[in-house]
């Protein structure tokens, strides 16, 4: 058995060697190929075992190749050691940096943002936010935010936004038009009228595959002062049918009677799947409003909005705040079916907008949210970038036009460039 104090010894001549292991190989290697040639001269009769003059030479390369094999050997062995004794160092430092982000966030050193939702109190189709709250993607961001939703018109975002209830408000972007002077307009979040019309009798379409609007009697839809009331007005013109207003609570509880009494009922999601699996004979009865208003368009439906002042004094927090929305969409959009990510966003879905809904929450389980993310995913609903490019910019004019019948205003195109965030198309993509 070897001592400890031989186990030392040993240690540190191993050590030495690899340490000048090339060193002492080329050395010994020239050494020996001189002392061969000088032994091999010195002998009266040729000394055949030695072989031609080059052997010595080639027993010197020899010697020294085997040396710096060694050599490569361990300074691999070496190597490989200071790369683990590197990694070790950088897990340890990550941890210590994952302690001290919780140890911030538990000392409540987070920034507080108050963010004023409106279009409905939890609506679906702001899967975005959710998700960011729920994956904790604003808290990354060094973030606490509070959602204040506001149930009812579409403009009481706006109305929270410039009385300093809040900070941002995500909302139809036209609200702000009475207040172009005063609000900012930061990033898109729904790009498309996230409206279906349902009915249980067959929908006639002209020879352009476009709804005659005339073959309906009535339609039935949300309250006046919704951007879903302004686009069925739209879409049926001043001679079409009559829109007759509902709340929507009566959309969710009284459906099978609407659609008896009505020719047609205009809902948003969750409220159109839920209805589709509910109701028998309606499925293949189904109007997309968009692709009857706008076609290939878009329309800007949602947008985060905020005042001047609060864009001017915390542009860190909009860049901030923007990033965590765009990451939220980019999961959304590349989470596959069965997979752990797709679970969070559905049970995301499931606790801050499905929860709202006591009437159907026993039909609207997981399948079935997943059925309406789907289809707003491949419909392409939701703003993939949060920024205008060309594209969304004019879904924001179309936005704006479809309030054209307000007047004292300057015309669309100026006030939308006049309205948009100077630093819109950095959005989610600076630090």
């Amino acid at each position: 058995m070897i001592k400890a104090e031989e186990k030392t010894w040993l240690q540190s001549f191993f050590n030495w060697l690899e340490e000048y292991a090339s060193l002492i190989s080329v050395g010994s290697g020239f050494l020996i190929a001189i002392g061969l040639i000088i032994f091999k001269t010195s002998l009266p009769q040729p000394a055949k075992f030695l072989g031609d003059d080059y052997t010595a030479y080639f027993v010197g390369v020899w010697w020294t190749l085997v040396g710096m094999t060694l050599d490569t050997i361990f300074q691999k062995k070496k190597t490989q050691s200071y790369i683990e004794n590197i990694s070790s160092k950088t897990d340890e430092l990550a941890k210590m940096t994952k302690s001290l982000v919780i140890a911030k966030k538990d000392l409540g050193e987070l920034t507080p943002v108050r963010l004023s939702i409106s279009n409905f109190s939890k609506f679906f189709p702001y899967l975005a936010v959710y998700v960011a709250i729920h994956l904790g993607l604003f808290e990354e961001e060094d973030l606490s935010v509070e959602l204040a939703r506001s149930s009812g018109d579409d403009s009481l975002a706006i109305d929270a936004l410039r009385d300093g209830q809040s900070d941002f408000a995500i909302t139809d972007p036209a609200m702000a038009i009475p207040y172009h002077d005063h609000c900012q307009i930061i990033a898109p979040i729904l790009s498309k009228a996230a409206l279906w019309g349902i009915s249980k009798r067959p929908i006639v379409r002209d020879a352009a595959h476009k709804v005659t609007t005339s073959q309906f009697q009535t339609i039935v839809t949300y309250p006046k002062h919704t951007t879903a009331y302004r686009l069925v007005n739209s879409w049926v013109g001043t001679s079409g049918p009559k829109v007759i207003c509902k709340d929507r609570k009566d959309l969710l509880t009284e459906m099978e009677a609407l659609l008896d009494e009505h020719s047609l009922v205009v809902v948003t999601e969750p409220e159109k799947t839920y209805h589709m699996s509910a109701i028998s004979g309606i499925s293949t009865n189904v109007i997309d409003l968009h692709d009857e208003l706008y076609a290939s368009n878009l329309f800007n439906f949602t947008a985060i909005i905020s005042t001047n002042g609060n864009v001017s004094a915390n542009e860190g927090i909009v860049r901030r705040l923007c990033r965590a929305l765009r990451l939220a969409y980019s999961l959304i959009y590349s989470a596959q079916p069965g997979t752990a990510l797709y679970t969070k966003i559905i049970a995301a879905a499931m606790e801050h907008s499905i929860s709202a809904y006591p009437e159907i929450i026993s039909k609207l389980n997981e399948q079935t949210c997943g059925d309406v993310l789907e289809a707003l995913k491949r419909g392409q609903y939701f703003s993939r970038d949060i920024f205008y490019d060309e594209h969304e910019r004019q879904g924001l004019v179309n936005a704006f036009n479809l309030h054209s019948h307000d007047k004292g205003f300057p015309g669309t195109s100026v006030l939308v460039d006049k309205m948009l965030y100077k630093h819109h198309a950095s959005n989610g993509r600076t630090n």
